[in-house]
């Protein structure tokens, strides 16, 4: 019987995988800033502006671009 104990990422570190090509992060595709997205933010009503931004904030993140979390794995084995 053997126990085991495995950790991945530690430190929990957020090691970028991927980027978007217009500002090159990892969570920010620039829209927001781009014209069309200050128009789009101006035609939304004043009071929903925070609850827009929020939103698409959630939306435009890529999981993919960064690594996984940490990870503990606590197991038991029988070798027979």
């Amino acid at each position: 019987m053997s126990v085991y104990l495995l950790i991945q990422n530690l430190l929990n570190s957020r090691n970028v995988t991927g980027v978007y090509a217009f500002t090159g992060s990892p969570v920010d595709d620039g829209y927001l800033t781009s014209a069309a997205g200050q128009t789009s933010i101006e035609v939304t009503n004043t009071t929903d502006n925070p609850g827009f931004i929020d939103q698409y904030t959630t939306r435009v993140i890529n999981p993919e671009n960064l690594s996984l979390p940490r990870r503990i794995r606590l197991g038991l084995m029988f070798n027979f």
